[in-house]
């Protein structure tokens, strides 16, 4: 507003959403040209309602290229000709104030003078986060690496002592990264993932918090770093992809303020030290030693860089095999079973219920698909599908020559139905018979469709993805065909059972006994696997847990199948498969300790091997499986 003649003319506005919650304001002192701030940042409502602050002198500057009711002196209806109100909060007030909204603003207030007005806020919340900041400042790891690196003013200033003087410089906010015990960074999606998993539920911002210059700054990144994030890494705002070339492109936030205590400081505190800081299974060294490192696991070859796996001392055998025909209802266990020329075991994932939407149901948005039964044999032309409550509903498994096209005027349905995440697949209609069935079994408008002869299902490259699956999987989320250990469900059963992460000596010398006289409440089942296997290096749970993360291939029968990557999971392991109903524990017990990076995973994805022999490959339980083994992790 001083510019000198000759000079541009600067005008200064001032976001003050977060420092009008938790720090008075003095617009006097400051004299910005323009200030914002949101009443529910304040007292937690009302939602959608705030305030601009304007010098009289700054709001001519402003050009309003719109407007509603209560803004204008004159208007032609058939000329852009209108007269703005010369008041500024009339003219900027465009059609009905959400007086409802604004009636509540003085209780708000009242609220924040009852406890000392918005200096006793600042201290208040100044001194939560500096209990936290102190708090994370101070842990590390067992070699000394720092658990985390704080940005800002924090780590010379996170003293109670010295709440004053850190008011001038710092507000109640913490921004920070994690680190490894290696030193390498934990990245920010992994992080948010785990607290969403957490219980209590935690909530934070992570990425560049709309704060591009200061987390370009905080984090040490060029002009160029950031350009090649974006056109070579595909980073874009507010994704999950928190590295890019073994460097963060953001971090995580914990704000403070009004309603927050000390309790909330120390419970982000503690799911840190248990997900990052303490994260040893409860469970005795050698067995910690071997989840770190699979390919130094007992009875493994200790030479680096060999491709065959030692001889067991117990062969790994086919346990059980199983197909799904309809996508999230039961699966049917089959003893022996052929491979379909799509690469999947026949009629697995070939039917699926998808909503109005296109999109495919599953048991966490409809628990009741686990108590659909299907029926079939080897030599089945017909599938039978029974539920509680309803007759048997009977659909071709494939469809004749005489059906209809993929869409049928009854339906109105699109042929492509979204599987999972943005992953389609080609559908045909199932018929308006099979769609009432459905629908009247499931309480809401669905149908069920087929996947279509031509289906090739396209999968997109997430960041983080861990596998190399091929197309063709039909209705299947991600791969051909999964691969799940019994041991290594034992571990997991050994582990929920015995308090999860260990905290002391004392409870990881007592685990064999806590675990033992308790029943398996997780079965293979949870993770909806096609094939079961046992056996391996031992038959304990100890030494045989997750040796399939060495394998490369696999040989049973007379199949030949390579692995193409692990099974990423989410809170669909929590759900029982038999009744459909939502537990709590497993997936929050996997990611303590079956992490990589922002994933948990649990089960191995394959996918078989074309042979020149025209002959079907079939499986059959019991047989013995012969594996190639990686020279690492």
């Amino acid at each position: 507003r001083e510019a000198k003649p000759g000079r541009d003319q600067w005008w200064v506005a001032l976001d003050l959403a977060k420092a009008a919650a938790s720090s008075p304001v003095d617009l006097g002192k400051l004299q910005p040209d323009f200030a914002v701030m949101s009443f529910y940042k304040l007292f937690g409502y009302p939602a959608g309602v705030g305030a601009l602050f304007l010098r009289r002198d700054a709001s001519e500057i402003l050009m309003k290229r719109y407007f509603g009711g209560g803004t204008l002196d004159a208007v032609l209806a058939g000329q852009p000709w209108q007269v703005f109100r010369p008041e500024p909060a009339l003219r900027w007030s465009d059609g009905s104030e959400p007086f409802l909204a604004v009636a509540c603003l003085g209780s708000g207030m009242d609220f924040l003078q009852s406890l000392g007005g918005m200096c006793a806020v600042e201290r208040h919340s100044l001194a939560v986060a500096a209990v936290f900041a102190e708090g994370l400042l101070a842990r590390s790891h067992g070699n000394g690496q720092p658990l985390a690196q704080i940005y800002g003013h924090w780590p010379r200033c996170a003293d109670l002592a010295h709440l004053e003087d850190l008011a001038l410089v710092q507000g109640p906010t913490v921004t920070f990264n994690v680190f490894r015990p290696d030193g390498s960074l934990v990245g920010f999606a992994e992080v948010e993932r785990l607290a969403e998993l957490h219980s209590p539920k935690i909530q934070l911002r992570t990425g560049c918090l709309c704060n591009p210059g200061a987390c370009q700054r905080a984090l040490g990144l060029s002009d160029d770093q950031l350009r090649r994030n974006h056109e070579v890494g595909g980073h874009v705002c507010g994704d999950s992809r928190d590295m890019v070339d073994g460097a963060p492109t953001g971090a995580i936030r914990v704000s403070f303020g009004v309603s927050s205590i000390l309790s909330d400081a120390q419970a982000v505190l503690s799911f840190l030290d248990e997900y990052f800081l303490r994260t040893t299974p409860a469970i005795d060294e050698a067995l910690l030693a071997h989840l770190e490192s699979p390919a130094l696991s007992p009875g493994a070859s200790a030479v680096f860089g060999g491709t065959v796996a030692p001889e067991p001392r117990h062969p790994v055998v086919l346990e059980q095999i199983w197909i799904y025909p309809v996508k999230s209802c039961q699966g049917l266990r089959m003893p022996r079973w052929p491979v379909s020329d799509r690469g999947m075991l026949l009629h697995d994932r070939i039917f699926a219920v998808v909503d109005t939407e296109r999109r495919a149901l599953r048991q966490k948005q409809c628990p009741n698909l686990a108590q659909v039964v299907p029926t079939l044999t080897i030599s089945s032309t017909i599938l039978t599908l029974n539920a509680p409550g309803m007759p048997s509903l009977s659909v071709e498994l494939t469809p004749p020559p005489d059906a209809p096209p993929a869409t049928t005027p009854s339906s109105s349905l699109p042929s492509n139905v979204r599987v999972c995440g943005a992953a389609t697949c080609s559908a045909e209609d199932c018929g308006d018979g099979a769609a009432s069935w459905f629908s009247q079994y499931l309480g809401q408008p669905c149908r069920l469709v087929r996947v279509a002869a031509s289906s090739s299902t396209p999968q997109p490259q997430d960041e983080g993805r861990t596998r190399d699956v091929g197309s063709s999987v039909g209705f299947a989320n991600e791969g051909k065909m999964l691969l799940v250990s019994r041991h290594s469900v034992d571990l997991l059963n050994k582990i929920l059972h015995g308090g999860g992460v260990a905290r002391d000596k004392k409870q990881v010398k007592n685990f064999h006994e806590a675990a033992a006289d308790k029943p398996t409440c997780v079965t293979p089942m949870h993770f909806r696997p096609n094939l079961v296997v046992g056996g391996g290096v031992g038959t304990e749970w100890l030494t045989a847990a997750h040796e399939e993360d060495r394998w490369e291939q696999i040989t049973v029968c007379s199949a030949v199948m390579r692995v193409v990557g692990d099974c990423a999971r989410c809170a669909m392991v929590d759900i029982d498969p038999r009744t459909g109903q939502q537990a709590s524990g497993t997936l929050r017990t996997l990611a303590s300790y079956r992490r990589r990076h922002a994933q948990i995973v649990f089960g191995r994805y394959l996918e078989p091997k074309k042979s020149s022999n025209s002959a079907p490959m079939w499986l059959e339980e019991g047989g013995t499986i012969h594996h190639a083994q990686n020279s690492g992790t």
